[in-house]
């Protein structure tokens, strides 16, 4: 499977020390330049060897489309629409919503660790999602449950 990422899912897994899930989930893992740049400079974290940067070809997308979106949303989308990637990663609803009108199958971290779960990955979702609560990852009451639902634990 090659996925393409945004920010928000690598930081929220980095401050758990869960990244190496993306890692179990993925053949390749792709990140945009710009969410490289956010990652290393801004969060001070140094990505495993598995972690691929690549540069957005589509620079008339990337500028047409930058004043909806954070830049590194609009690089991954444009990546991931290149590559014909199997999956991307976007925790922000606009993203989300935008990169499923471009055709993308989209998920957020939640889903994640529903696949994770299901491929035998991990046992349980319900102490990671509490643990990436306690860190600052923003899930709603309504989306939190739905998760346990989803993932067998509730």
């Amino acid at each position: 499977m090659r996925i393409v990422c945004d920010s928000s899912a690598i930081i929220a897994l980095e401050r758990i020390n869960y990244l190496w899930l993306l890692e179990s989930l993925a053949e390749e893992i792709i990140i945009p330049y710009a969410v490289n740049k956010e990652i290393r400079s801004k969060k001070g974290i140094n990505l495993p060897a598995c972690f691929r940067v690549e540069e957005a070809r589509d620079k008339l997308y990337i500028r047409q489309n930058r004043k909806y979106l954070h830049i590194g949303e609009v690089e991954a989308i444009a990546i991931a629409k290149d590559i014909k990637a199997d999956l991307i990663i976007l925790d922000d609803r606009k993203a989300r919503k935008f990169a499923e009108k471009e055709g993308l199958k989209v998920a957020g971290l939640p889903v994640l660790l529903i696949m994770a779960k299901k491929k035998g990955i991990i046992e349980k979702v319900k102490p990671i999602i509490d643990d990436l609560k306690r860190h600052n990852f923003f899930i709603g009451e309504d989306i939190y449950i739905e998760i346990l639902k989803l993932s067998s634990e509730l």
